[in-house]
């Protein structure tokens, strides 16, 4: 999450250095209205970048939205903090699958259900909050790349519920 932009305008031309700060920024990308910023380099609290053409305007509305949120909303910020919480809540449910797959088949459903619902939010929300059309494609590329390795998953347990079930009948 981005708490500070430090610069604040620059030439319609691009070029300027920008400089972010925030938390969660290592595997960060910027782009500028949907335009990919050039030289981007990212550490955890910390994100640099060159600016694209055109995008002075992008500057003044993110400096803007941040002074304005941080400002009159500060408990927006919080916000991130339970997305952390729930990432890591999310994470530990994968627990019970690794250790007993079939019985915790749930969890990978739940998952794959999860990956779903990614494209109608962004599809539903993105418009309503004002996110480039290019950042609800990202955004929903996470459902559709994440559901992946859990379909494989998914494929790879069911000889092994077979044989579950197979089991608790004969007994």
């Amino acid at each position: 999450m981005v708490s500070n932009l430090t610069t604040k305008s620059g030439p319609v031309a691009g070029g300027t250095q920008v400089y972010l700060q925030g938390t969660n920024l290592t595997y960060g990308s910027i782009t500028f209205g949907g335009v990919p910023a050039a030289h981007v380099s990212c550490g955890p609290s910390f994100c640099s970048a060159t600016s694209p053409a055109g995008a002075a305007a992008w500057f003044e509305r993110v400096h803007t939205g941040l002074v304005e949120t941080n400002r009159s909303y500060p408990f927006l910020a919080y916000g991130s903090d339970w997305l952390a919480f729930a990432h890591l809540v999310i994470g530990a449910a994968f627990w019970g699958p690794l250790k007993d797959p079939v019985r915790n088949i749930w969890v990978i459903r739940w998952a794959v259900l999860a990956c779903g619902a990614v494209i109608p939010l962004a599809l539903i929300c993105g418009p309503l909050r004002g996110i480039p059309l290019a950042w609800r494609f990202i955004d929903m590329s996470f459902g559709v790349f994440g559901v992946v390795p859990l379909l494989i998953v998914l494929r790879a347990l069911r000889p092994l519920e077979r044989s579950f079930q197979e089991r608790l009948a004969a007994n």
